[in-house]
């Protein structure tokens, strides 16, 4: 067999292009080896990967929590203000 040359910047490029359900595919089958160089730079890419899926999920949480802490301060300012005029009316 023949010695693959590559760099990780142009192998990382063709996973990208694959996309990484097709990458996760070829490396459960042993398209990349079962040791060596290619096969730990493909593994590496993978992990990277799903640890950007998981650091955008956890970005998306935060501004639902964000969002969610900024409507309760809302409410919480206009139910203030509902109490204040409820007890306005009452002296009237």
């Amino acid at each position: 067999m023949a010695q693959e040359t590559f760099t990780k910047d142009q192998l990382w490029a063709e996973l990208e292009k694959l996309g990484k359900d097709k990458v996760r595919e070829r490396l459960a089958t042993g398209s990349y080896g079962d040791v060596g160089n290619k096969r730990g730079l493909v593994k590496e890419w993978v992990l990277l990967n799903e640890q950007s899926r998981r650091d955008a999920a956890e970005a998306a949480q935060m501004a639902i929590a964000c969002s969610a802490r900024n409507a309760a301060w809302v409410a919480a300012v206009f139910a203030a203000i509902a109490a204040l005029a409820a007890i306005m009316a009452l002296f009237k």
